[in-house]
């Protein structure tokens, strides 16, 4: 059996036709294998970065809006300070005024009410310790007050006038629980007086950082504070805390990372709040992300393979077809005893070669050449040297075979104020820069007209038209013609048909 193979390999490898095959299936494979594989890994090094962009771009948008919210609480907290109730509250010496509290409690209630991310207001007086909060009421002291731990952040201030922190409520504070406040000092006469406390609604304040269109991405997204204290987190996805951390460890300070962790690839994006400080963080499995990429890196390689295959076949078959009347000229000259020296005068394969080279070397020539013809043509019936008419159709339907019987149409372009133009660009690039302009109108023409280009000295250029579909007017073509003409090469230039 081996030997079998081999004698088979053997007599098939020795004809130059089976080489050929061989050799166009191979590169065929690897070609089609190489680009498979470069396009899967540009397209996902291209998706990383554009998807990388927009985490980055949606986490903005989503700090921005919570920035927002958290600068208008502050705005509520500024009014509380500077509310005249809230003066008195805090200035005179009976705190216990039916009416002063009473105005104070309706002017809370109202910012409140107003808000739909403010879920309590407290006011503390830092020298009688003393509350006046929404919806609990006035409490003389913090002692009565249920919700009171939060009053040690007055040495944290320092030269700051406001503090957001996350803080646990105790329970009976009205809703137990982890909350955010916004904390602003009340300055009276320059002399640190109180506090304002907002407490905010955190699910409705972070709300944002879960939107339904990312639900199919296994993500985790939240925010962290100055303190390195976690405020706020949101995931679809089970994902191990331990490795988290290790990768934000990682990331330090920059805004984004591509980080393998545990055989995961994880894409890692945060940004820093300029006005609250805090930092968020938004961390993508690209296992996820780039679900549908590798889908479609599989489909893309079982099509190349498919081609490959179909390609294969389509060789052998055109070899097949294509080499039969070589072979058998092959067979006629073996029945002549020649030598092997002897055939080296009959290279069928060299001759069909050399044929077909200067076949299309011809081709191109001619190609290249009829639309010179066809332009030298037009200077000749415009110059005189053509005045036969016959020697004119005669011509016509040698250069111009492929054009229809329909009318064609002449248009002159014309530049202005030549002398001018001509004074303005060196004689060097007269030439160069008419053969631009005639180029600008041949491409805006193509395909829906025929169209040819002559050179009829000085400032005119001679275009001869035909529209391939019946109907067809070239006025508004010129014309729009002429404006990219004169925009992209700054000159104008003007046009009559006929």
């Amino acid at each position: 059996m081996t030997q079998s193979i081999k004698k088979w390999l053997k007599y098939n490898l020795a004809h130059t036709q089976v080489r050929l095959v061989l050799i166009l299936t191979v590169s065929v494979f690897l070609i089609i294998l190489a680009v498979s594989l470069t396009s899967y890994y540009t397209s996902k090094s291209v998706m990383q970065e554009e998807l990388g962009e927009l985490q980055r771009q949606m986490l903005k948008l989503e700090m921005n809006v919570i920035d927002e919210l958290v600068s208008e609480s502050d705005k509520v907290a500024i009014q509380v300070a500077l509310n005249d109730n809230v003066y008195q509250f805090l200035t005179n010496k009976v705190q216990s005024s039916y009416m002063n509290i009473t105005g104070t409690y309706q002017f809370l209630s109202t910012l409140i009410s107003n808000s739909k991310y403010i879920k309590s207001i407290y006011v503390y007086d830092l020298n009688r310790e003393s509350f006046l909060a929404i919806p609990q009421g006035f409490s003389s002291s913090k002692l009565t007050f249920t919700d009171s731990d939060w009053t040690s952040v007055v040495s944290e201030f320092g030269e700051r006038t406001t503090l957001i922190k996350k803080r646990m409520v105790p329970e009976g504070a009205g809703a137990k629980g982890s909350s955010v406040t916004l904390f602003r000092k009340i300055m009276i006469q320059g002399e640190f007086k109180g506090i304002v406390a907002v407490n905010l609604k955190t699910e409705e304040l972070f709300a944002k950082l879960n939107p339904p269109i990312m639900n199919n991405l296994n993500r985790m997204r939240y925010i962290i504070d100055e303190h390195d204290e976690l405020l706020y987190s949101v995931s679809n996805y089970d994902f191990d805390q331990a490795s988290v951390s290790h990768a934000m460890d990682t990331l330090g300070k920059d805004d984004g990372a591509d980080i393998t962790i545990q055989n995961r690839q994880l894409l890692i994006n945060q940004l820093a709040s300029p006005v609250t400080g805090w930092r968020y963080v938004s961390i993508i499995e690209q296992d996820s992300l780039l679900a549908k990429s590798k889908r479609v890196a599989k489909v893309v390689l079982l099509v190349s393979i498919a081609a490959l295959v179909l390609g294969g076949a389509t060789i052998f078959y055109i070899n097949a077809a294509a080499f039969r009347p070589v072979r058998r000229l092959k067979q006629l000259f073996s029945k002549y005893d020649r030598k092997t020296n002897g055939l080296d005068g009959i290279n069928l394969e060299r001759l069909a070669g050399e044929l077909l080279t200067n076949q299309v070397h011809l081709s191109q020539l001619v190609r290249e050449s009829m639309s010179e013809v066809a332009s030298k043509l037009l200077t000749d019936i415009y110059s005189g040297n053509l005045s036969g008419k016959r020697d004119i159709e005669e011509k016509w339907r040698r250069y111009f075979g492929e054009w229809s019987a329909a009318p064609v149409t002449v248009a002159v372009l014309s530049i202005d104020r030549y002398e001018e133009w001509s004074r303005t660009f060196s004689g060097s690039d007269h030439s160069l820069l008419k053969f631009a302009m005639a180029n600008i109108v041949a491409e805006l023409f193509e395909p829906q007209w025929r169209i040819v280009c002559a050179d009829f000295g000085k400032d005119k250029t001679a275009i001869l038209l035909q529209p391939r579909i019946e109907g067809l007017r070239c006025e508004r073509m010129l014309a729009e013609s002429l404006e990219v003409v004169s925009r992209l090469l700054k000159f104008s230039v003007s046009a009559g048909i006929g």
